[in-house]
């Protein structure tokens, strides 16, 4: 990697950590420059459109990240209830990095789907790749395909949900929503399972 690289996969490193504890208002390109300690005028010359760009080069590397944790962890799955444990462990692992729940992109996408609907739409479009990464996972463990993908829908939901509540409410008591939610189906047969998400 040369330096020209380092210096910009350090301010998408950093613009990363912001977006992730802070926000889209939250985070500023002065937060950035002073967390990167890289010249503003390089902020502009990797990153054309200033924070937008920042932004969307920093969603690609969380999506990067997530795909690649979730994949290797999930591989040793063999039944729906470690695959949707090791969804939420992926999230509480964030949420101990960074005091509060990361990967919180619905978050993200709704407040900027007004002032930033580019980023807004990006965090959506992720979501959907995530919820059918989850959906091959389930499929993986002997699930039909589309009670597979209703288990999904349904489950990644209910983590967004509670990463909401849990920012909102400034407590991080509601991600117990998510293990909650994983009893609720964890004894549950083939048939059962698609009695209930068909």
């Amino acid at each position: 990697m040369t330096l020209n690289n380092k210096s910009r996969e350090n301010i998408i490193r950093e613009t990363v950590k912001l977006v992730q504890k802070n926000g889209y208002a939250g985070t500023s390109i002065q937060d950035i420059i002073k967390k990167s300690k890289a010249p503003k005028g390089s902020m502009y010359y990797y990153f054309p459109k200033g924070k937008d760009d920042m932004i969307g080069s920093s969603l690609d590397k969380i999506d990067a990240e997530f795909q690649k944790k979730f994949k290797n962890a999930v591989a040793s799955c063999e039944n729906l209830s470690c695959t949707l444990t090791t969804l939420v462990d992926l999230f509480k692992h964030k949420e101990k990095v960074y005091g509060t729940p990361s990967f919180r992109l619905t978050l993200l996408a709704l407040e900027t789907i007004g002032q930033d609907p580019v980023v807004a739409e990006k965090c959506s479009d992720i979501l959907k790749s995530w919820k059918k990464l989850l959906a091959e996972s389930i499929e993986n463990v002997g699930i039909d395909a589309e009670v597979s993908e209703n288990i999904s829908e349904w489950f990644f939901t209910t983590v967004q949900g509670s990463i909401c509540a849990s920012v909102i409410q400034d407590d991080t008591a509601f991600m117990k929503v998510a293990d909650q939610s994983i009893k609720l189906v964890q004894n549950m047969d083939a048939e059962a399972l698609k009695e209930m998400f068909s």
